[in-house]
């Protein structure tokens, strides 16, 4: 059955093109920071037919990087103060701080069904996974980049991987993820492609610096047309 078409724009948020470093969708929702211009906001509601929700993780919008979330919840650090978890509750979201100063964002991958990052990872965010997430961890032991978050975007439907990592690395993450991975980069060139798109299962934004053959790999991965 061939994969339906997703949505995919081209866009800043925070007036930069690093639209990962503050953005953070999943199925049902996507978090934002507070400051955003009007059009990226509707911009972005538009593209992952997710409901909005703004907030700040220590006065920052920094959700790509910080945070994790799926459609069962959302996982913070330590520095989150009480009063932001608690404007979470208050849109109807499972929140849950971890004691740890990682930022969780630019660790790890998640979807709906899974989750990959550091085999060191401390055990109090492995069990706020598996229970606030509801999502398989992964252990990847390996030296060298382990910035698995920054370097990925995975949604339920598609996976984008890049280029930095080797072809073992992508087999073993489409074994556990049951995707087909595309390699790209985006913002013509960054390899920090976690940093640069915001994708959900519905559509993407990918950063406005972005070339054309860039945007084909990355509608072609967010799509699943690899498959």
């Amino acid at each position: 059955m061939p994969a339906t078409q997703i949505l995919l724009r081209k866009n800043t948020l925070s007036g930069t093109p690093y639209v990962g470093l503050f953005g953070l969708a999943t199925s049902a929702f996507v978090l934002l920071p507070p400051a955003l211009k009007e059009r990226e906001m509707r911009d972005v509601a538009e593209t992952t037919n997710a409901r909005p929700i703004t907030g700040t993780i220590a006065g920052a919008g920094l959700w790509g990087v910080l945070a994790l979330a799926n459609q069962n919840g959302v996982i913070v650090p330590a520095i989150c103060e009480t009063r932001e978890m608690d404007a979470l509750k208050r849109n109807g979201l499972r929140v849950e701080r971890v004691d740890t100063s990682l930022a969780l964002g630019n660790l790890i991958m998640v979807n709906d069904q899974v989750a990959i990052g550091p085999a060191s990872l401390p055990k109090s965010v492995i069990h706020a996974l598996e229970s606030v997430l509801k999502v398989t961890y992964h252990g990847w032991n390996k030296a060298g980049t382990g910035l698995l978050g920054a370097g990925s975007v995975l949604t339920n439907r598609g996976f984008l991987i890049s280029p930095q990592f080797d072809d073992a690395d992508i087999a073993w993450m489409e074994e556990k993820t049951g995707l087909l991975a595309v390699a790209t980069t985006a913002n013509y060139g960054d390899p920090w492609i976690g940093n640069c798109i915001l994708a959900n299962d519905h559509g993407g934004i990918a950063g406005e610096n972005s070339s054309p053959a860039e945007l084909l790999h990355i509608d072609e991965g967010l799509s699943g047309k690899n498959e």
